[in-house]
């Protein structure tokens, strides 16, 4: 089976218009997710997961982690200002732009969700958009 790239053809919408159905969807990700909990047990000794466990939390919203969403390849300067206006800021590590998702606790999952959602909202409209995440 052969694959085909498909490139997105931009759409006219303002910056301001997009960033606001980005942030659209990235809420209704977060609503719709079905978070999956984190169970944390203390163990009896620390270094041996065979000890008893003394004692266990539920943590309700999953495991703890940062997301983003990072944009390529902006040209020209009005397009970056306007992102930048609307909360990204530079990357100097890896170049281009970078919007850190701040919301939902410290929920990884939600964060993921939302970044993905707003991610593929920015690359539906041309940009080279990316959502990425670590576990703290």
């Amino acid at each position: 089976m052969k694959l085909t790239l498909i490139k997105a053809q931009p759409q006219s919408v303002s910056i301001p218009e997009l960033i606001a159905q980005a942030t659209a969807a990235g809420d209704a990700a977060v609503q719709a997710l079905q978070v999956r909990p984190m169970v944390v047990a203390q163990h009896a000794s620390p270094l041996d997961d065979a000890s008893p466990v003394v004692k266990t939390w539920l943590v309700e919203g999953g495991p703890c982690g940062f997301a983003w969403v990072s944009l390529k390849g902006l040209r020209g300067g009005g397009i970056r200002s306007a992102f930048l206006g609307a909360g990204f800021k530079k990357d100097s590590y890896e170049g281009g732009l970078k919007l850190w998702i701040s919301g939902f606790g410290q929920s990884v999952q939600k964060k993921e969700a939302y970044a993905n959602a707003f991610a593929n909202v920015l690359r539906a409209a041309g940009f080279r958009a990316y959502a990425d995440s670590r576990l703290d």
